[in-house]
Formats: C-alpha cells, structure tokens, sequence
C-alpha cells in the first residue's frame, strides 16, 4: 500500500502535469487567436466567415477549458492562499450581468434581481464573480429562447444565501448525481464545460467554507444555491 508521502508526490506530479498542459494549450492558442484575427481583417466568402466564426467558437472554448483545468488545480492546491477583501454582493451580483449581457441579449433572456439589501461579504472577490459568473453563464446557456432567470440575495441571521434559478428543463437525475465531479459527460443541463464549471463553483464554495446546493425546482427549471456564513450580520449602512 503507497504510503502517504507517496500519494503527496504523486498528487503534486498530477498538479504540475496539469498546469503544465493548461499552460501548453493556452501559449499556442495565442498564436492561433492571432492567425484568426488576421483572417477576420479581409474580405472572405460567406463559406469562408463561417469556417472562421466556428474556427474562432472552439478556439475560444478550448482557451476558457485550459484556464479552467488551470484554476481548479490551483484551488486543489493545499498551499493556495484567499486574497480576502469585502465587498458589496449586490454589485457583484450586476457586475455578472454586466460581463454575460452579450448571451444575455443573443439569446433574448430576461434576468429579473430581486430587490437586494447592501449586504457585505468577506470573500475572495474575483473567485465569487467566477462562481457567479459560472452559475449565470450555464442558466443563460441552458434556458430556452425568451427564458427568464431570477436572482436573490438575502441574509438571515448567521446566514447570506444566492439563489439563481431559470425556467429551463432544469438538471437530469444522472446530473444530480454527479454534478460536483469533475469532467462528466452527461445529457441534460450539464457538458463536460458545464460540468467543470460546477465543479469549480464547489471548490471556490469549499475554501469560503460555505455550501452549496443544486436542485430543480417544482414548477420547473434548475436552482443553485450558495450560503456564506455571515456571523458578524454584515448589512452596509
């Protein structure tokens, strides 16, 4: 049976191995960003700008995969250390509907923000925007046509919760099952993107010492929740 000095080597080979792939596929992924660029700059048949858009679409998926793989191994990384700072959630809540607003618009979905308080949290701050940017990113991603996704922010004694819930077809069993693995392939809400995207979602929870829940709703659709722990009842004046 290894011993537990060999399972700690063995898991910092894996971490390296890891970043040193994500950074292998991001550094010629650059190179291939600016061919494309070029190619966008002249006049093309429409076969042609077709070719480039998909061209560009999985170049761009393939660059977000890598940063992905990157970050969740640096979260796993038993010596990473939170840059704590407070901020406002109900800013951070807009700020990722201002960063997704594209999709937003091109898929023609109304997020409705119910009335937030200032409420004030001690987190990692570009982490939570990641985990609310991931959380918005797949409810947009997974509703229909014209779909709707509400947003809450509310705390409650020792307690801040978000919610994000769409009216989508909402998550298959199998997805409920599994969602916090990493790499799954699965029908319904969820994609081998999906899929790591929760899973960071869980990790940047987990530092926060926080929790998180996914369910579907009983009306339909899918919810996310996530709970801060707020003992000091942090409300801005």
């Amino acid at each position: 049976m290894a011993s537990l000095e060999e399972n700690n080597k063995a898991n910092v080979v894996k971490d390296e191995f890891l970043i040193f792939i994500s950074q292998e596929i991001t550094s010629s992924l650059n190179g291939i960003v600016g061919a494309i660029n070029l190619i966008k700059n002249h006049e093309h048949s429409s076969s042609m700008k077709d070719l480039v858009e998909t061209l560009d679409t999985s170049v761009s998926h393939l660059g977000e995969f890598a940063f992905k793989v990157f970050l969740s191994t640096q979260l796993s990384s038993s010596g990473y250390q939170l840059k704590l700072t407070e901020f406002n959630l109900k800013d951070m809540v807009h700020y990722s509907i201002l960063d997704l607003n594209d999709l937003i618009q091109k898929n023609n979905i109304k997020v409705k923000v119910e009335k937030i308080a200032n409420i004030i949290l001690r987190a990692d701050e570009d982490l939570i925007f990641r985990a609310f940017d991931y959380i918005l990113h797949n409810a947009i991603k997974y509703s229909p046509t014209n779909g709707i996704i509400n947003i809450k922010v509310q705390t409650n004694n020792d307690k801040i919760t978000c919610t994000f819930s769409d009216n989508g077809k909402g998550f298959s069993q199998e997805t409920l099952n599994s969602v916090f693995l990493p790499f799954q392939s699965k029908d319904g809400y969820t994609s081998q993107e999906t899929g790591l995207s929760l899973y960071l979602v869980k990790q940047i929870i987990d530092l926060h010492h926080g929790e998180i829940n996914i369910f579907n709703q009983k009306d339909g659709g899918a919810c996310v929740e996530l709970i801060f722990r707020n003992p000091s009842n942090n409300l801005a004046a």
